[in-house]
Order: structure tokens, then sequence, then C-alpha cells
């Protein structure tokens, strides 16, 4: 008999070998989050780096919606974590704008969650000068129309998603949401590589890492309950 706990992870993988693949065969990998959310810095330098450390970046299209628990009022975004999360989504939505190419924009947003900065503008240089970007052209765009039409989009596609989002990180592949199994999302992208195409090497590993046996503590349910759409301790 199947553990409780097990029916979830196992429905979610028979779920992402039904989707079909895309027109390229590329298996698609979609993180909603926020710039200044702990947990999506996380999984970026953790999850994220990992799938393009270890090979898969040729055999996924990654995309970062950065709007997370976000609301929009008629002062514009009002973003859980004040106006800083708010120039940092921009940022990151821009990168994605500009430099379509993952190779390109993942690099500086990855930086951008390594430095830990309460304010990602204040690295936005540095990291586009370690990536390779114009740092100018970034913050031109975050600054302007084209940052609200990002953010707009962002919010429209964040408001569509079904079923809705609990929290942040939230993470699908092709389309199928991994909920609270989002530091999987490894082996997830290994089972939705199409039949009879070759598998990264990672993907023979078995998941023996801390993430593959983590479970949501007290603290995380919180922040992925009501109260945490709208509040979160300063310190995060």
């Amino acid at each position: 008999m199947l553990a409780r706990g097990a029916i979830l992870p196992l429905f979610l993988a028979f779920a992402v070998l039904a989707c079909p693949a895309t027109a390229s065969a590329a298996v698609q990998v979609t993180l909603y989050g926020e710039s200044l959310c702990p947990y999506c810095r996380a999984w970026i330098l953790e999850q994220a780096s990992d799938l393009f450390d270890q090979g898969f970046s040729s055999y996924i299209e990654f995309r970062y919606v950065a709007w997370g628990n976000a609301h929009r009022s008629h002062d514009g975004p009002q973003c859980q974590h004040g106006a800083a999360e708010c120039a940092g989504n921009d940022l990151i939505n821009c990168a994605q704008a500009l430099y379509p190419a993952q190779a390109l924009w993942f690099p500086y947003v990855r930086c951008l969650a390594r430095t830990g900065a309460r304010a990602p503008v204040a690295g936005s240089d540095a990291c586009a000068a370690s990536s390779g970007l114009a740092a100018s052209a970034l913050i031109e765009c975050a600054r302007g129309d084209q940052a609200r039409r990002l953010a707009a989009a962002a919010r429209e596609a964040t408001a569509a998603l079904r079923p809705r989002h609990e929290g942040v990180p939230w993470v699908l592949v092709n389309g199928v949401a991994l909920g609270d199994h989002a530091e999987l999302v490894r082996s997830y992208v290994c089972a939705a590589v199409p039949a009879g195409a070759p598998r990264p090497a990672a993907c023979f590993n078995p998941p023996t890492s801390a993430a593959a046996r983590a479970t949501p503590g007290l603290l995380r349910l919180a922040w992925r309950g009501v109260l945490g759409r709208w509040w979160a301790p300063a310190a995060w």
C-alpha cells in the first residue's frame, strides 16, 4: 500500500508524463515568484541552478514570472516585501524581455538572488557586468513604461493560474503545478523528457539530496496560507 504522502507526488508525475511535448520538445519550467522572497531566492540558487549546472539547459525552456503575492492598487503594484521587491521584479522581467535566451538572463537573475541585498537595484550593475548584459538598458527598462507593461502581464499570468498559487515559489512543469514538491523539479523534468529522447546523466542519479527529503515546516505552511499572502516578518 502506498504511503499517504506518496500519492500526490505520483499523481503529479503521471500528470507531467501525460502533458504533450511542445513543438521544440523542450520541457516547460515556469517559476512564479518574487525577487525578495527567501524561498524564491533559495529555489533559484539551488533547484534552478542545479538544472543549468547539470546539463538540463538544452532540455528546458525556463521562465520566471516575477509578481508573486503582489497586488494592484491605485498607486501601482504593492509588493509583499515593499518597493524594493517591486523594483527587483521589474529587473527580472526586463532581463527576460531584453535578453530572451535563458543562457543570457539566468546568470543575471541568479546573481541578484545570490547578493542577498534588500535592494536588488543596488546589485544590478555588478550582476549585469558579470553576466555580460547592459546594465543601463536593464535600469532604463525597469524605470520605464516597458516594466509597467511587463508587470501587468506577470500579474495577469499569475491570476490565470489554475489551480491558483498558494504561495511562492510556485513552479510548473509543462503546465502542471508541483505545489510543495518544487524542490523535486529535476525529477519532474526527467520524467517529462519525451520518450526515446536521451536524458541528462543527472536523471539517473537517485534524488538523495536534502531537497528530496525536505518537508514543509510549520513556518513554511504559514507562509503558504492566507496570512502568508499579505504578511511576512520584516527579516524575510
